[in-house]
């Protein structure tokens, strides 16, 4: 019993245990409760949290899209402020010199002045003397003249009179014929008196003509004085100078006052003509023409004065005082006028308004190049085209080309809404990258009945976002497409946007991907993507040089994604396409070849180093040719296209060929400043269909002069259709620069099949050869130097060119039988 009240005993205080633990656990179920409920709290809070970084990091982007774009144009206009500065201050110095210029030529005219009024009086009273003598003389003649006129008048009418009374009075006693006779002598002596008298009247006339013309030349020089100072001119005045009435003129000259602008006394001749008409009554009417002629293209204003229509007796009772006008307007101070200006369609530069012509480029003002692109003529306005046969001829081929099927055709991509992408800010100079690139490629295609015709149009649509983050990051992606919700942003000073350039970038790119995918599956032949903004300077993450998105780079991952393997990205812009570079350095199935100036890294953007060849396992797939200098052209190119780019590119093997095609390297262009022509164009892009079976996408870049683009670009989509470029060079020789750059790079083991251009003479034991050797890299020091002498030397003999020196000599090094 003991034991089971014992037992008893503990069951009980193990029950009371057992219920101390329930409680404790069903505490622990309601801490549970509570911190599961407080989990599902912070969890809310949490997501909470998490949306409101979401919003601040969008907000935070934003914040810095806005930031840069302020910032940029704080810089921007702190330049601007400074060079305004630095334009004011000279404006002032130079407008206090020409106070001070103006202020010693003031003093010094007044001197002048003074100086011509006292010779003038001195002068002036001399002349009047000896013309009011003269004069004097001049009347006793005509009053003598008068007085032997009218005595002969007198007696003849007196000897005629007798004649006719003795005729009267002896009239029966007379013999008729001895009368007639009589009469007749008569009569003969009236005719010669007559005519004697008509010439004295005649002397008269000429006599007061000469007079009146003497008195109206020293009115005019003794009265007239033009005062040229900057723009307005002064009648000096020259009183107490008087004539005597000229009772037997009746005359009316026109006194004159002439206003010239920017006209000098230097350039003033007078001349007077007198005509003489003959009246009935033997008087001279005499009318005198004061011509004032204007020389050396001085712009002349004739201005009636205050004595218009006045005659000399007038002038007499005037006194002399013929300037009453106060001069107080006059100021010798030059105005800053505004200059008239005009920007080039074709380069953009600015022109004087008075030139017809672009002075840099030689463009019409009016050119019609944005209505028939290259072909409309340069010298002439709108409506006039160089060649009218070339529009009939693409005409006509446009018409046989709609039977063709379409993937034997060059696809061409463009849209209109590609335009819409415009710096809208208002500057001092036309922004280079403008919507007229397009319209004037699109107008020569139209022109020459290529496009719309000959090639096939593909429809555009907006890259995606899936698609962008192959090439770029989400930084790059938002902040393009949080420019469209501005109306004018910048990502760097020379890099605009507005509300359409996001959607201008994105159908770019989307056009590119569609043509890479169409020409890879075989859909089209080749194609060419006319598009902008350009794209080869984007990179990875920021937007920069006039481009958003890289066209280039997204179609290389479409033709990837289409299939193609290998692609090859060719970059022949004048300007390093760092943005591509940076997308594909580290990518061995991208191989990126650029053609551009470098200058030591001076010429923008200072990337594309010959020793810049990949990173991170891509060591290679990065080939840069950087130019040392403008003005490489043609042969330049050529030249490394034939040594340098081909070899590269054949031993790479590509499945798919992209041509960043920026013309700016093309001659004329304003920022590229090189020499390549549409021809040099054409024979790359000839060079390069040769690759990949001729799947090839022509992406264009860059290029500012809108005849030069046009041209290129019509040559190179030529080539794609089919022809031939119009002159193949063979056998270039480059400039001296150009043949530096090839000589100095130095690839290593990075291509084992490409040869290296080695100047003989710089080898040892070298003789004066003035040849070139082509030499794979590896052996260069494994070949004694007496067999490439020899071969050289027998390839020389026998007449072989250099060209076929340097592939002989590679093959001789490779133990290649030749």
């Amino acid at each position: 019993m003991d034991d089971s009240g014992a037992i008893l005993g503990q069951l009980s205080a193990l029950k009371d245990m057992l219920d101390l633990v329930n409680e404790e656990i069903e505490a622990n179920f309601q801490i549970t409760r509570d911190i599961e409920s407080e989990i599902v709290k912070c969890s809310e809070i949490e997501r909470n949290l998490a949306a409101r970084e979401s919003d601040l990091m969008k907000s935070m982007y934003m914040l810095q899209f806005e930031i840069k774009g302020l910032m940029a144009m704080n810089d921007e206009s702190r330049t601007r402020r400074e060079c305004l500065q630095k334009e004011l201050s000279c404006m002032k110095m130079k407008q206090d010199e020409i106070l001070e210029r103006m202020n010693n030529k003031r003093e010094a005219f007044s001197t002048l002045c003074l100086e011509f009024q006292k010779g003038v009086d001195e002068e002036g009273r001399g002349k009047v003397g000896k013309l009011l003598a003269e004069k004097e003389y001049l009347e006793n003649e005509v009053h003598q003249l008068k007085r032997k006129i009218n005595s002969l008048q007198n007696s003849m009418s007196d000897f005629v009179q007798e004649i006719f009374e003795g005729i009267d009075a002896y009239n029966s006693e007379l013999v008729l014929l001895p009368v007639r006779f009589l009469v007749d002598e008569r009569k003969g002596q009236i005719k010669s008196g007559n005519s004697e008298n008509d010439k004295l009247v005649k002397d008269i006339n000429e006599l007061k003509a000469t007079l009146l013309v003497c008195l109206q030349q020293f009115h005019h020089d003794s009265h007239t004085s033009i005062r040229a100072k900057g723009k307005h001119q002064r009648i000096c005045r020259f009183n107490h100078v008087s004539f005597p009435r000229l009772s037997f003129l009746s005359l009316k000259p026109v006194c004159r006052m002439v206003v010239l602008e920017g006209g000098h006394t230097d350039h003033k001749s007078v001349s007077n003509t007198m005509q003489i008409n003959q009246l009935g009554n033997a008087e001279p009417h005499i009318n005198i023409h004061d011509q004032i002629a204007l020389t050396n293209g001085m712009a002349g204003k004739m201005c009636s004065g205050k004595h218009e229509d006045m005659t000399l007796e007038d002038i007499y009772d005037k006194d002399g005082d013929y300037d009453e006008e106060d001069d107080s307007d006059w100021e010798p101070v030059e105005k800053h006028m505004p200059i008239a200006t005009w920007f080039c369609v074709n380069c953009t530069l600015v022109n004087i308004d008075d030139a017809i012509y672009c002075h840099i480029c030689g463009e019409h003002k009016e050119s019609g190049i944005l209505r028939h692109g290259f072909l409309a003529s340069s010298l002439h306005e709108a409506e006039s085209v160089m060649n009218k046969s070339l529009e009939q001829n693409g005409n006509s081929e446009a018409s046989c080309s709609q039977s063709i099927s379409p993937h034997k055709l060059t696809a061409v991509g463009f849209d209109e809404r590609m335009l819409l992408h415009s710096e809208v800010e208002r500057k001092s100079h036309p922004h280079p990258e403008r919507p007229d690139r397009l319209r004037a490629i699109a107008a020569s295609l139209a022109t020459a009945g290529i496009f719309p015709g000959r090639c096939h149009p593909i429809s555009a649509r907006e890259i995606t976002r899936e698609e962008l983050l192959a090439v770029h990051s989400v930084e790059n992606i938002e902040s393009v497409e949080l420019s469209s919700q501005c109306v004018s942003s910048y990502f760097t000073p020379d890099t605009y946007a507005n509300k359409d350039s996001a959607l201008a970038a994105r159908l770019a790119a989307g056009l590119c991907a569609d043509l890479a995918s169409a020409i890879y599956s075989g859909r089209a032949k080749n194609g060419f993507a006319l598009v902008r903004p350009p794209g080869h300077h984007a990179g990875v993450k920021h937007a920069m040089g006039f481009c958003l998105h890289n066209n280039a780079a997204v179609a290389a991952s479409a033709a990837q994604a289409a299939g193609a393997k290998k692609v090859l990205i060719l970059d022949w812009d004048v300007h390093h396409g760092n943005g591509t570079q940076e997308i594909y350095e580290q990518n061995k199935t991208v191989l990126y070849i650029s053609l551009h100036r470098h200058e030591g890294g001076k010429f923008y953007p200072g990337t594309g180093a010959a020793h810049e060849v990949g990173s991170m396992g891509g060591e290679g797939y990065c080939v840069n040719v950087p130019w040392s200098r403008g003005e490489v052209g043609d042969n330049d190119y050529i030249f490394a296209f034939e040594h340098i780019v081909l070899p590269i590119a054949r031993e790479f093997a590509p499945d798919f060929t992209i041509i960043s095609a920026g013309f700016d390297a093309a001659r004329g262009d304003p920022l590229g400043c090189c020499d390549v022509t549409p021809v040099g164009y054409a024979q790359m892009t000839k060079m390069l269909t040769s690759l990949s079976r001729g799947k090839v996408l022509v992406i264009l870049e860059g290029g500012y002069n809108l005849r030069s683009i046009s041209s290129s670009a019509t040559a190179v989509i030529k080539v794609l259709l089919g022809e031939n470029p119009e002159i193949m060079l063979e056998n270039v020789v480059p400039s001296k620069s150009g043949l530096r750059t090839v000589l100095d790079l130095n690839f290593g083991n990075h291509h084992p099949s490409l040869c290296h251009i080695l100047d003989l003479t710089k080898l040892e034991e070298k003789p004066p050869l003035n040849c070139f050797l082509y030499l794979p890299c590896p052996l260069i020091n494994q070949v004694p130097f007496s067999q490439i002498q020899s071969k050289v030397q027998l390839l020389i003999a026998s007449g072989t060119s250099h060209s076929s020196i340097m592939l002989s000599g590679a093959n001789y090094c490779k133990g290649e039988r030749l």
